[in-house]
């Protein structure tokens, strides 16, 4: 139970992506940029521009992420004029925003994007691989993780889905260690880790598995 939330009428001919916690909610409304119910009334926020790219087209908003203390993290993806695929996740600091991860992609692959953490300073950004934001800059933990699916731990960790394994790791960013995944024909999309270490993986269709130490 709970407000029932209602989009204003631009939000509904495009592609939605929302981001909540205590702080409020933003969702991002296509073309249109950023509203945000943070406050009343309803507030539009540009999104940010890709400042590398001379020919840019426009973007594809693959997640987008509301810290507890207020920070607004979206991460895209863009193809240029020669197919080349630049990825990036930016972080809104006051009215400006800033750029923290870039990353080329691969033509013709959809890759996911993952951004969790409930303050801006421990943040983690899951794209090919395993970034921890410490509020300022972004530290690669470990490259070419292919981050399927990442979760937040009870203690300020993460957990990372890979196409092979789950891999913990803490809030400083240091690697706890990896459970393999079995020899199933599953494609696993989510994963989630309790504090008592019990591991959960599920896929699209509903099939979900359980690890426990």
């Amino acid at each position: 139970n709970g407000p029932v939330l209602r989009w204003p009428v631009s939000v509904m001919g495009g592609r939605v992506a929302i981001g909540g916690s205590a702080a409020g909610v933003w969702a991002w409304v296509g073309a249109e940029g950023f509203t945000s119910l943070a406050g009343r009334p309803w507030t539009a926020v540009a999104g940010p521009t890709f400042a590398d790219v001379p020919r840019a087209e426009g973007y594809n908003v693959d997640a987008v992420h509301y810290t507890a203390d207020a920070r607004l993290f979206l991460a895209a993806s863009m193809v240029t004029g020669d197919k080349q695929v630049r990825r990036r996740v930016f972080v809104r600091e006051g009215e400006a925003w800033r750029q923290v991860v870039a990353e080329m992609g691969v033509f013709g692959r959809t890759e996911q994007a993952f951004v969790v953490g409930d303050r801006a300073g421990e943040v983690f950004i899951g794209l090919s691989g395993l970034y921890r934001y410490d509020g300022t800059t972004a530290t690669l933990l470990t490259p070419d993780l292919d981050v399927q699916g990442l979760s937040r731990r009870a203690d300020g960790g993460a957990v990372a889905l890979t196409p092979t394994a789950v891999v913990s790791y803490s809030a400083a960013g240091v690697r706890l260690g990896q459970v393999a995944l079995p020899p199933v024909r599953a494609y696993f999309t989510r994963v989630h880790q309790t504090a008592a270490g019990v591991v959960r993986v599920a896929n699209p269709s509903g099939w979900v598995m359980r690890y426990t130490p």
